[in-house]
Parts: structure tokens; C-alpha cells; sequence
């Protein structure tokens, strides 16, 4: 990570963050904010090498890939880090890394019989020619989150954040020089298989370079792996459409406004996402962190200071968002010499979308008061909510004749509403604190939070 990434995270972490956590903070966040911030960084080049059309393409084939992806290993990876002793924690990586390769052939014959219609349905058929670029991109986030969470356990915290480096500069050195060479979206869809895949080698290596601590033979591994599967099962019946619904809430947006609009329109509104969602991956992310992180002790014992510590995080945080929102306001006429003419509608994009990332700022780093008060299917309510808005907005503005500008504010104006929704949710669960035993671990897990959405907190 470069001094000046670092040296941002530093000061986020002290600022919210006591002394023990600020350097750990630095460390695990930084990867994702690197890649987040190289993309943006290559942004302007991207622009004039692709058209809002392939990005567009992209953001259908990678939304499909995350959708079916979430399940891939039906959560048993997110329980790695959980038993106290090595074995079970073995026979939930091969689980996991099992049933990842068997998604991954299944997914694989799915897709290619089913994408000319699946495309042809959205009205987007050239992208069934891309095929392939689903089942690989799920196999290799699958294998990748099963991986990272074995390193979690490890505490091996700076090969994580190496891994997230890799993957962000191997996506735009293939994007750009791709780019070059030819026509077309293959340079992003190759530089989004790496951005799912690299690093697995690495985390390999450190797997198998892992002492072996087991201090008996297991007689009966396949017993004991169909045993330890039955005990985490709760992972896949429950936290699979969990997360599947937290995720549908990120990702069907791009789907449905490419199959409503088209994909110029859809590649627009990837592109002014990813631009105004870095502050939320330089802020928010290690924000999240460190809120399950302090206030998961003091849940037990004093309650109280849960609440206090809920409302100094949103109070610190407001700046943040108030700078978000007013950056975008300039966006429409800043898009347009920096990333080319082609993305003028992207700007206003970006304009209506930086208010509703604002709120999910100001809002998603104290969603773990969910997890503190175990409110879990409250949470699930939420995120229900929220997928219908998503649904609703967009298509209601098609149905209306809203143009794709248009359909966008509506939806960032239905977000802004829900995310107001969110917080005061939350800020009554906060006040209705009363001491009740901590979340087992989370301090350790959550502050090692470098990973997909919907993993981190209730993943807004």
C-alpha cells in the first residue's frame, strides 16, 4: 500500500479507533481501499479505451457472476475462522473449496445453455458470447473467499492485504494493455476474472506452509467432514439467502437498468458507482470495523457506552458524508474533460448517486448494531425492503416514461429514503441496549473484515 493510502487509513483509524486497533485497522482496510482507489485512478484511460457500452456488458455478466457466486460454497467459509481447534476448521476448508468447484461445473453447464436466452431476455444478446467469463469469475471469487478466511484464521493480516493489491493492479494492467491491443470488452472482463482470482496462489502456498497441529490421525475424515457440515449447517440454510438478498440489493441495480435502458446506460451507472462509492471503501470499510470491534466488550457490562460510542461514530462520520454529496454535485461538469464526452450522462449519474452514498456512509458503518443486539431477522427485514425499493424505483420510473437520468435520481432518492429508514432502526436498537453477552469473537473477526459485503456487518 503507498504512503499517502496508508497515512489516510492511519488518520481514519485514530480517529475513531483506540490505540490497539488503529494499526490493525490500517492494515486489513487498506487493501480494499488500494483497489478502489487504482480504479479510479485508471479511470480516465479505461474511458477512452472502452465504450459505456462494454462496460455496460461487464456490469451485466459480473452482477449474474456475484448473484450465483454468493452461494457458491454455501457460506461454510465464513465459519473457518470459528472453531478453536484446527481440524473442524480443515474440514470446513475443504468443504468449502468442495463445494466450490462443484458450483463452479454446474454454473458452468447452466450458463451455457441457458445465457442466449438469459441475455436475449434482457435485451442485451452480444453478451452471451462472453459466456464463460461467469463461471470463471464465480469459481475464482469462491475459491478466493474460501482461502481468505483460512488466512483470517491465520491472523496473517498483510498477505491479505497483499492479495488485494495484487488482484487491483493484475485488473488494470490486463484492462489497459487489452484495451490497446484490440476492440471490444475483453480487456475488462479478463482484468475482472483477476480481480477475482489473483492472490490464490499466494494463499495456497500459505495454506499448505501452515503447521499441522493435529495431534492424531483423524480415522474417519469423511465421517468427521459430513459431522462438522451438519454442525454449521445453520451457515448455509440461513445465512445463503442472507447474504443473497444483501447482495441482490448491491447488484441487481446494473441488471435491471441495462435490460431497462440498455447497456450505454447500464455501463454509465457502474462507472459513476464506482467512482463515488471510494469514499465509502476509504472510510466506511475500516469505520465498520472498528464499531463491531470497540463495542462488542462493552455490550456485557455497559450498554450505555454502546450507545455513546454509536452516536460519536455518526456524528464523526457526518463530514465525511457531507463532502461526498457535495463532491457530486460538481461531478456533471467535472465527468466530461476527465473521462471523455462519452460519459456526460455518467456525471449526472454520478451527481444523484453521490447523495444516496452518502447516507449509506453515514449508515453502514454502524449496521453491526444488528449483530450486537442479535437482530438478525430484523436485518433481513431491511435488506428485503431495500430490494424491493430497488425494484420498484427503477421500474416504476420505465413504466412512467422516465428517461435513464431520471430513472437513477429515483432511485437515489428511494435509497436515500431507505438508508434514513436504516438509521433510525438502528439508532432505536442502540437506545434499547440492555447488557447482554457479547458476540463471541467479534472483535477479532469483524476488526479482520477485509472481504465481500456481505460478510462485514449487515454489508449495505
Amino acid at each position: 500500500m503507498s504512503a499517502p493510502l496508508r497515512a489516510v487509513y492511519q488518520y481514519v483509524a485514530n480517529l475513531f479507533a483506540g490505540r490497539g486497533l488503529r494499526s490493525k485497522v490500517a492494515t486489513l482496510a487498506g487493501g480494499t481501499a488500494f483497489a478502489q482507489v487504482l480504479a479510479v485512478a485508471v479511470s480516465p484511460v479505461l474511458s477512452r479505451l472502452y465504450a459505456p457500452a462494454e462496460f455496460g456488458i461487464l456490469a451485466v455478466l459480473a452482477s449474474t457472476a456475484g448473484l450465483l457466486g454468493v452461494g457458491a460454497s454455501l457460506r461454510y467459509q465464513v465459519a473457518i475462522p470459528l472453531p478453536q481447534e484446527n481440524r473442524p476448521a480443515k474440514e470446513l476448508l475443504r468443504i468449502s473449496l468442495g463445494l466450490a468447484l462443484a458450483s463452479t461445473l454446474v454454473i458452468s453447464g447452466l450458463v451455457f445453455g441457458l445465457a442466449p436466452r438469459f441475455f436475449a431476455w434482457l435485451q442485451v444478446p452480444e453478451a452471451a458470447d462472453y459466456w464463460w467469463f461467469i463461471p470463471l469469475a464465480t469459481g475464482g471469487m469462491a475459491v478466493y473467499e474460501s482461502l481468505y478466511h483460512w488466512i483470517l484464521r491465520l491472523r496473517d493480516y498483510r498477505r491479505l492485504m497483499r492479495t488485494r493489491v495484487w488482484q487491483s493492479t493484475s485488473n488494470a494492467a490486463a484492462s489497459i494493455a487489452l484495451g490497446l491491443g484490440q476492440q471490444g470488452p475483453l480487456g475488462l472482463l479478463v482484468g475482472g476474472i483477476l480481480f477475482q482470482a489473483a492472490g490464490v496462489g499466494s494463499l495456497l502456498r500459505a495454506v499448505h506452509a501452515a503447521p499441522d497441529t493435529d495431534s492424531q490421525p483423524n480415522p474417519h475424515p469423511w465421517r468427521s467432514a459430513v459431522r462438522t457440515a451438519r454442525e454449521y449447517a445453520a451457515f448455509a440454510l440461513f445465512g445463503c439467502p442472507a447474504a443473497l438478498l444483501n447482495a441482490s440489493g448491491l447488484l441487481l441495480p446494473p441488471l435491471i437498468i441495462v435490460g431497462l435502458y440498455g447497456t450505454e446506460a447500464g455501463g454509465a451507472f457502474s462507472f459513476a458507482f464506482r467512482f463515488v462509492s471510494v469514499p465509502m471503501a476509504l472510510v466506511g470499510t475500516a469505520v465498520s470495523q472498528v464499531f463491531l470491534a470497540e463495542a462488542s466488550p462493552l455490550l456485557a457490562q455497559r450498554p450505555a457506552e454502546v450507545r455513546a460510542l454509536f452516536n460519536r461514530f455518526v456524528l464523526r462520520l457526518l463530514p465525511f458524508s457531507l463532502a461526498l454529496m457535495l463532491g457530486g454535485l460538481i461531478c456533471p461538469w467535472v465527468f466530461p474533460p476527465v473521462f471523455g464526452a462519452d460519459w456526460a450522462q455518467a456525471g449526472w449519474f454520478a451527481a444523484f448517486l453521490a447523495f444516496s452514498c452518502a447516507a449509506q456512509m453515514l449508515v453502514s458503518p454502524v449496521s453491526n448494531i444488528a449483530v450486537l443486539t442479535r437482530r438478525q431477522g430484523f436485518q433481513l427485514g431491511l435488506d428485503l425492503l431495500r430490494v424491493m425499493g430497488v425494484g420498484l424505483s427503477l421500474w416504476g420510473s420505465f413504466r412512467l416514461g422516465a428517461t435513464a437520468t431520471q430513472a437513477v435520481a429515483a432511485y437515489a432518492g428511494t435509497m436515500l429514503l431507505l438508508y434514513g429508514i436504516y438509521f433510525l432502526s438502528y439508532r432505536r436498537m442502540a437506545r434499547g441496549l440492555s447488557p447482554i453477552p457479547p458476540v463471541k469473537g467479534a472483535a477479532e473477526r469483524n476488526c479482520a473484515t477485509d472481504g465481500p459485503p456481505a460478510d462485514a456487518g449487515s454489508g449495505l
